[in-house]
């Protein structure tokens, strides 16, 4: 009996303890994971964690890499989430690590990724060298430190060159001998312009159909415009796919070769850039919080390989739109008109190989105040005109929303004056029911307001006209009624008096006429 509650128990907490891990999980791992480098260049590698079920407080880890293939030039704080530094971020090139341990303050980071530091790389070795966590922990924010670390990824990156011509092989023009194979025509289904910038660091390049009788095919890549071709090929090769090409510009060349010898040489320009622009902040002009509908922000970053081609945004749940360069160059874009409200600011900046790095930031447009309203509502009739006025800001837009019971909602628009002014009359008569009305007002810079107070009113039943059998509250119909009878009197009056003066012979005067 004891024996089988302690193995009940044992299982019931296993289940506890592996319900809290799957529910309050946090990853840790470097971005970009993946590169293609040359020797001497430099890169860099962002530390990342990821907790989006849980606060999480603290973050420790070492970063190991290979000392004769990478060495760390510096490390960056920038954009961190964490508060404070235990152990201030160090590095050993001799040893290969990186060392990191930090707190976030109360309430701690929740979300699915943030930056803990950055590292910045000079490849300085050939081969591949592989960034990996020796050890890292993620405590949470629940008051006792439980390490919800789940999964830790690293970074692979190849250092490689591209063979290079001998330094006279730029200057040296062999002779073309007779009856020689023609330069072939060079095709990349990879990288068909050669003006344009590819991500794609495999490219194939192709050359067909052969001519007849040729014995050898000369190929290369470099970074020479017009290079004799040094690496040899069986006489059928017809393409090549050269891996692994690092950011830039490079060239490939093709000649072939006859019993005559060997022909003219083709090139082919291809354009690699496989590295994202650098990363960048946004800038907030007066603060994230702001009444001004079209908040102005500032960002910029540059691309050391094929250069920004353009910047996009996105805000809240909207379509990404372009930002103008020019908007850029002089540090401030205004951003299209916002409804008061939190949302997320989106900025991508775009190279012109389609590679891509993101900034975000919250923008918090506040609401102007709501228009003050007088309704002059007192004792409304059913036929009576609502009139109303009020004050606001000046030269504004006054949104006026009246709805009766059970029917839909009405709006109408009034401008205020240079005071701040407004009057309206509802170009309705009112029937008889319940109202209510409130208004919003719109600045002259688009600036929205909240809804003003709710005014209900009732409107009564008009005054009642009775005319002989005939019964109506509606004033127009009452009077159209009397216009009609007073009409059909002073008709039959004259028709009587006509008929009266024919049935007893009484004319009017007219005096005799003199001899």
């Amino acid at each position: 009996m004891q024996r089988k509650f302690k193995i009940i128990f044992t299982f019931s907490i296993a289940l506890i303890v592996g319900s809290f891990s799957r529910a309050n999980a946090a990853d840790i791992f470097v971005t970009p994971s993946l590169g293609n480098y040359s020797k001497g260049q430099s890169f860099s590698v962002s530390i990342y964690v990821s907790s989006p079920d849980s606060a999480i407080n603290a973050v420790s880890g070492i970063l190991s890499f290979p000392s004769d293939t990478l060495e760390v030039t510096s490390i960056s704080k920038t954009g961190t989430i964490m508060s404070l530094w235990v152990q201030e971020p160090t590095f050993s090139n001799q040893a290969g690590t990186v060392n990191f341990e930090g707190v976030i303050l109360n309430p701690g980071f929740t979300g699915p990724s943030a930056k803990i530091l950055t590292v910045n790389f000079r490849a300085k070795g050939y081969g591949l060298a592989d960034t990996t966590f020796s050890s890292a922990s993620i405590l949470a924010n629940d008051g006792t430190g439980t390490n919800v670390l789940k999964a830790i990824s690293g970074g692979h990156y190849n250092i490689n060159t591209v063979p290079q011509t001998p330094a006279n092989a730029e200057v040296t023009t062999p002779s073309i001998a007779e009856n020689s194979p023609a330069a072939p025509k060079i095709i990349s289904p990879t990288h068909p312009d050669p003006n344009k910038w590819y991500s794609q660091n495999n490219a194939t390049f192709s050359w067909r159909p052969l001519p007849d009788g040729v014995t050898q095919v000369r190929t290369l890549l470099n970074k020479s415009a017009n290079s004799l071709p040094t690496i040899l090929n069986s006489a059928d090769t017809t393409e090549k796919t050269v891996e692994n090409i690092p950011d830039g510009t490079f060239y490939f060349h093709v000649q072939l070769k006859n019993k005559n010898g060997l022909g003219s040489i083709s090139h082919f320009r291809v354009n690699v850039d496989t590295t994202p622009p650098a990363p960048f902040k946004i800038t907030v002009q007066n603060g994230q919080e702001l009444s001004d509908p079209s908040p102005i922000v500032s960002f910029v970053t540059s691309d050391s390989v094929s250069g920004v081609e353009k910047y996009q945004a996105k805000i809240g749940d909207g379509d990404f739109f372009d930002i103008s360069n020019s908007a850029v160059a002089v540090d401030a874009f205004m951003l299209p008109k916002q409804l008061p409200g939190k949302r997320t600011l989106l900025i991508q900046a775009i190279d012109r190989a389609g590679n891509k790095t993101v900034a975000y930031t919250e923008i918090n447009v506040l609401p102007i105040d709501p228009p003050q309203m007088n309704v002059y509502s007192d004792a409304l009739k059913s036929g009576d005109f609502l009139s109303l006025d009020g004050a606001t800001y000046p030269d504004s837009s006054v949104y006026i929303f009246v709805t009766k019971l059970g029917e839909d909602e009405e709006k109408r628009i009034v401008r205020s004056d240079p005071d701040g002014r407004f009057s309206f009359v509802w170009p309705k008569a009112l029937e008889e029911g319940k109202y209510k009305i409130y208004l919003q007002a719109v600045d002259k810079r688009g600036a929205v307001s909240v809804n003003s107070r709710i005014h209900e009113f009732n409107v009564a039943p008009g005054v009642l006209i009775q005319i002989g059998p005939i019964k109506t509250n509606n004033v127009y119909v009452g009077a159209f009624i009397m216009i009609m009878i007073v009409a059909s009197l002073i008709g039959g009056i004259s028709g009587w008096y006509i008929n009266f003066r024919h049935k007893y012979g009484i004319h009017r005067y007219s005096p005799k006429k003199k001899n």
